[in-house]
């Protein structure tokens, strides 16, 4: 019990220090980085489940002696090896508000910035939406360092654009859900199922979806 509270208190610690400005891999060894890369191969394409040490050892090169040298489990491998990603797509984004003449453009650029972050790390994202299921620490660590500060973010600025009087007086939180859920949708369908989108052309993308969300399809008359 205490070793399992351990790796889950260094999960929740490596992303805050990653997310203070702590550079992973240059705080691992050449051993640890070899043994992450065989890993992330290794849950990506047979699962967390059926991947064993001894699998994840013999394709680092290492012995499986080695492996626990230096990760305290198979378990404390996986949440080393999603924390980098975690911390990254997690970063505040901080809106400039003399930058953007229009609000549904600082919102785009909030989209664009995740949707990057998911196609940097792909690999990454694909195994935390799949252990997600069966971690629970996974999923409080998406919740926690992901999806609530996103949402808390989305809900000062939707709120002060209500105050304005630049969008209607709406139910804040389900219209934050409808964009968060529905973009997390275009980015599963488009970065991590490898679906080949109309465009290329992402930034256009985003804004088309935007329009379509903010304003809807019927022509204003």
């Amino acid at each position: 019990m205490n070793e399992e509270m351990d790796v889950k208190s260094d999960f929740s610690e490596t992303i805050e220090l990653i997310k203070g400005g702590l550079e992973p891999y240059k705080r691992l060894s050449k051993t640890q980085v070899k043994i992450l890369d065989a890993a992330r191969e290794l849950f990506s394409t047979k699962g967390f489940e059926n991947s064993s040490t001894m699998d994840i050892a013999k394709l680092a090169g290492v012995a499986e002696i080695t492996l626990f040298r230096n990760f305290k489990s198979k378990t404390n491998l996986l949440f080393q090896l999603l924390a980098p990603a975690i911390a990254k797509v997690s970063m505040p984004t901080k809106i400039n508000k003399d930058k953007y003449l229009l609000p549904e453009e600082a919102i785009k650029d909030i989209i664009l910035e995740r949707v990057r972050a998911f196609k940097e790390h792909n690999i990454e994202m694909t195994i935390l939406l799949s252990e997600s299921i069966y971690h629970e620490e996974v999923r409080r660590a998406t919740k926690e360092f992901m999806i609530e500060p996103l949402k808390s973010a989305m809900r000062v600025f939707i709120q002060e654009k209500v105050n304005e009087g630049y969008f209607r007086n709406v139910d804040i939180d389900a219209t934050i859900d409808l964009i968060y859920y529905s973009v997390l949708g275009f980015i599963i369908n488009y970065y991590l199922l490898n679906e080949s989108p109309e465009s290329e052309n992402v930034e256009e993308l985003v804004r088309t979806y935007l329009q379509v969300l903010l304003k809807g399809l019927f022509q204003h008359t």
